[in-house]
């Protein structure tokens, strides 16, 4: 490029970069309004899969409650599975 400068960035690295951004915020809420979960969270296009195991159902609803009021979330795909009662 002329001068030297960084070429702006391609929409698409645009998009990663936010969905990295929402994983993160997603995976904060986890830690602080549910505690330690074995649950991935993966982010694409603003899409959150959130998979793993939760000790129980109240515990897998807090959880994706919490991916879904986390901003630039437009959807949430469950494949948590409830290990206790």
């Amino acid at each position: 490029s002329r001068d030297g400068a960084e070429p702006a960035p391609t929409r698409a690295a645009t998009v990663v970069l936010k969905d990295a951004l929402v994983q993160s915020a997603i995976k904060a809420s986890l830690v602080a309004d549910v505690g330690a979960l074995r649950v991935t969270v993966h982010v694409e296009r603003g899409v959150a899969t959130l998979e793993g195991t939760t000790p129980d159902a109240k515990t897998k609803a807090a959880a994706l409650s919490a991916a879904r009021h986390t901003s630039g979330i437009r959807n949430v795909v469950d494949r948590i599975r409830v290990a206790g009662p």
